[in-house]
C-alpha cells in the first residue's frame, strides 16, 4: 500500500476513517441500535399489559406477575437504550 506522501503526490486524498461507525447513526445523530431498543422496550411493556388484561379474569396473580416483570424488563431495556444514546451524543460532541 502506498504511503500518505505517495498518495498526496499522485493527487489522491486518503479517506478519513472518522466515520467508521456512521452506519449505526441516523442523520439526526440518533443511534439506530438505541432506537430499536426503545421500540422493543415499549412493545414489551404493551404486550405485558395486554397479557395481564387477558389473564386478569382467570389468573389474576399470574397476570400481575407477568405485567410487573414485563414493565420492569421494559424499563431496563429502555435504560440501556438511553445509555447507548448518551454515549453516542458524547462521541458526537467530542468529534466536533
Amino acid at each position: 500500500m502506498a504511503s500518505k506522501e505517495e498518495l498526496e503526490a499522485m493527487g489522491i486524498k486518503q479517506a478519513n476513517n472518522q466515520n467508521k461507525y456512521s452506519n449505526t447513526k441516523n442523520s439526526n445523530g440518533n443511534n439506530q441500535i438505541a432506537t430499536v431498543l426503545k421500540a422493543f422496550s415499549i412493545i414489551t411493556m404493551i404486550i405485558s399489559v395486554v397479557t395481564f388484561l387477558i389473564l386478569m379474569e382467570d389468573n389474576f396473580y399470574t397476570g400481575l406477575i407477568i405485567v410487573v416483570s414485563g414493565v420492569i424488563g421494559g424499563i431496563f431495556i429502555l435504560g440501556f437504550a438511553e445509555i447507548i444514546q448518551k454515549l453516542q451524543n458524547i462521541e458526537d460532541n467530542t468529534r466536533k
